[in-house]
C-alpha cells in the first residue's frame, strides 16, 4: 500500500508540473517600489486582443456602450497589489500616449492637469507617489473635492476641505496620490448632489461634452468610463446628469471621481489613445501634465 501511495503522489506531482504553464514557472507577483519611475517592458503576449489584457497580477477589459446618442467605453481593471496603481508627472506638458509609453503602462488615463491654473484657482494639494509636487496657498477652503488614494489602493474623498483638514488627513493616513480636479460623483456608495459653485470648475455640468471618470468598485477593483463628445461622429456628448445615469447603469461604485474631459481626456491602452470614437488620427489632442496608470506586477525570470 505504501508503494502504491508513493507512486500516486509522484504521478500527481508530475501532472502538476506539466499543467503549470511554462511562462509562469519561476515567476511571481511582486510589489512595485514606490519610487520606481519606469516599469519593465510589457509582455505583448498578455494582450489577448485590442480590448483585453490579462496576466496573473492584472486584468484589463474594455467594453463599448452607447447612451443619449453618444458612444462610451467602460474599462474594468483588477490588480493583485496596490502598488500597481500609480501616477506619473511629466517635466512639461505632453500627450497622454507618450507618457504611457515612457513608463510602460498597460493602461493609463488623464490625471488632474494640476498646472492648468486660473487666477482664482489657488487651492490645490498634489501628491504623487508619496511626494508633494504642487502645493498652493489656500485662503479658506479648497475649490475642489480632493481624491486621496492610499497604500491599500483605496479611494477617499474630502469635499472642499480646508487646508487644516487636508493636513490632518495626510498625517493620519498613508496616502500615495492625491487629485484635485473633481468633483466627487459618488462617495461611500452614494451619488452626490451637484454643488453649483464647484460645477463651474470647467466641467460644464449642463453642457453636452466628452467626459471621464475614475471609480473604485471594490478592493483593488476599478472602473473608468470615458465618453464621446460633440466633436466625435454620431456623438452628442453627455451633460453631467446624463453622465451620472451612465455610471449608475454600469455597476455599483463605491467612489467616483470626475476628471478632465474634452480633448484633455486620455485613455491609453497598448500605447495608443482608445477614446477616439470615430475620429481616428484626427482626434483632437491636448497636452496634459500627468497620468494615472496601471502596471504589471508579474515578474518573470
Amino acid at each position: 500500500m505504501r508503494l502504491v501511495r508513493c507512486l500516486l503522489i509522484a504521478a500527481g506531482l508530475l501532472c502538476l508540473f506539466f499543467l503549470v504553464p511554462s511562462e509562469y514557472a519561476g515567476a511571481e507577483i511582486a510589489e512595485i517600489p514606490i519610487d520606481l519611475e519606469v516599469m519593465p517592458e510589457v509582455n505583448e503576449d498578455y494582450y489577448t486582443s485590442d480590448t483585453h489584457y490579462e496576466d496573473p497580477s492584472l486584468t484589463v477589459d474594455i467594453q463599448p456602450g452607447r447612451a443619449f446618442d453618444t458612444d462610451y467605453l467602460v474599462i474594468r481593471v483588477k490588480i493583485a497589489d496596490a502598488s500597481q496603481l500609480r501616477s506619473h508627472v511629466a517635466s512639461k506638458a505632453a500627450y497622454g500616449d507618450k507618457m504611457a509609453q515612457r513608463v510602460n503602462a498597460v493602461l493609463a488615463l488623464t490625471g488632474d492637469d494640476f498646472r492648468d491654473n486660473k487666477a482664482s484657482d489657488t487651492r490645490k494639494y498634489v501628491v504623487r507617489q508619496q511626494k508633494e509636487v504642487f502645493i498652493q496657498t489656500w485662503r479658506d477652503v479648497s475649490f475642489y473635492d480632493i481624491l486621496f488614494i492610499d497604500t491599500a489602493g483605496d479611494f477617499h474623498i474630502l469635499k472642499r476641505p480646508t487646508r487644516a483638514e487636508v493636513d490632518a488627513y495626510m498625517a493620519e493616513n498613508d496616502i500615495v496620490n492625491t487629485f484635485c480636479f473633481g468633483p466627487a460623483l459618488w462617495i461611500d456608495g452614494e451619488m452626490q448632489e451637484a454643488p453649483k459653485g464647484q460645477r463651474a470648475n470647467g466641467v460644464g455640468w449642463g453642457k453636452k461634452a466628452q467626459r471621464l471618470c475614475f471609480c473604485q468598485m471594490g478592493p483593488l477593483e476599478y472602473m473608468i468610463i470615458v465618453t464621446g463628445g460633440p466633436d466625435n461622429p454620431k456623438c452628442k456628448g453627455l451633460t453631467g446628469p446624463e453622465f451620472l445615469d451612465v455610471i449608475d447603469s454600469e455597476g455599483d461604485p463605491i467612489h467616483v471621481y470626475n476628471l478632465d474631459g474634452g480633448n484633455a481626456a486620455w485613455v491609453v491602452f497598448r500605447g495608443e489613445k482608445i477614446n477616439r470614437f470615430g475620429r481616428g488620427a484626427s482626434q483632437g489632442k491636448r497636452a496634459i501634465n500627468d497620468i494615472i496608470y496601471f502596471a504589471s506586477a508579474w515578474e518573470e525570470e
